[in-house]
């Protein structure tokens, strides 16, 4: 296997760590995880998918990923490729915006991807107020737009996520 091939394939085979720890996250009381952990592991998840992927056509090379920035441009499309995978039609436009929109929510939890310091919430640190006179934390942070029970495009995401994933951790 090339070193190519084993770079999309670790970043494969780690979204599937990540997503398998969420499932164990989610299995438990909602109370007694932090949402902020559970919301970790799908923005990690979906950005390392999102790098196998872009590995896998050969957009990217390995040295390309260090970044944290390619879930909202490119997880529509892969959500979209895979929908049509399983369904034989495309998703349809209103679906797809709504997962571009979950898509840059999902992309926004990390904290190197702050755009441009407008939105500094993320699962990993505590971030001040605009004003900075207040500290928000994210084990106590609601993250209102990422209700995972609720929202039909999360709902989707979270469906296709584990078919892209076996299909790139799988290929040769």
């Amino acid at each position: 296997m090339s070193l190519h091939d084993q770079w999309r394939r670790g970043y494969a085979v780690q979204a599937r760590a990540d997503l398998e720890t969420l499932d164990l996250l989610s299995r438990q009381p909602v109370d007694a995880v932090p949402k902020c952990h559970r919301l970790q592991f799908l923005q990690m998840a979906c950005e390392k998918l999102v790098k196998a992927h872009l590995l896998d056509i050969g957009t990217y090379t390995p040295d390309r990923l260090r970044i944290h920035t390619v879930t909202a441009k490119h997880l529509p499309p892969i959500m979209n490729e895979y929908y049509r995978r399983q369904t034989g039609r495309s998703m349809p436009p209103h679906l797809y915006q709504r997962v571009g929109r979950m898509a840059r929510e999902i992309e926004l939890l990390a904290p190197a991807a702050d755009d441009d310091g407008r939105q500094p919430a993320n699962c990993e640190y505590p971030w001040p107020n605009v004003a900075g006179n207040q500290v928000y934390v994210p084990a106590e942070y609601a993250f209102r737009s990422l209700d995972l029970p609720r929202e039909p495009a999360l709902h989707l995401i979270l469906k296709v996520l584990p078919i892209a994933i076996h299909a790139l951790a799988a290929a040769p």
